[in-house]
């Protein structure tokens, strides 16, 4: 499958399009620094750190220190199903609110009832 559709998956599973080039190039080089993984996605190498902040913050990337260096790790892609079945329970505990919700349409006092 080519990056570009990789990259639509991943957009689709809530990723942005930065988040998503960084993920796929860190799983191709593993463990790398912010400046090896800005030359592989075209990423400024000032945006990489951000956008491998907010992946850190999904559970997608690992920071390791090495040394003076640290290497920022991918994790499986398995970790997407999680972060899916995550946005799933979100939404289900939601549901009762936004089911609750629904049922208010139309209550207001702008509607306008036809009676016959």
């Amino acid at each position: 499958m080519p990056k570009n559709n990789l990259a639509k998956t991943l957009m689709d599973l809530g990723l942005d399009e930065k988040e998503a080039k960084v993920y796929i190039s860190s799983l191709s080089l593993g463990p790398a620094t912010v400046l090896a993984i800005a030359k592989a996605t075209d990423v400024k190498r000032t945006t990489v750190y951000s956008v491998v902040e907010s992946l850190k913050q999904k559970g997608l990337i690992i920071v390791e220190v090495r040394g003076f260096k640290k290497l920022y790790t991918p994790q499986p892609p398995s970790r997407l199903e999680i972060l899916l079945a995550e946005k799933r329970k979100t939404l289900q505990n939601s549901m009762p609110k936004l089911l609750e919700l629904y049922g208010l349409e139309g209550t207001d006092a702008q509607s306008i009832k036809h009676y016959q």
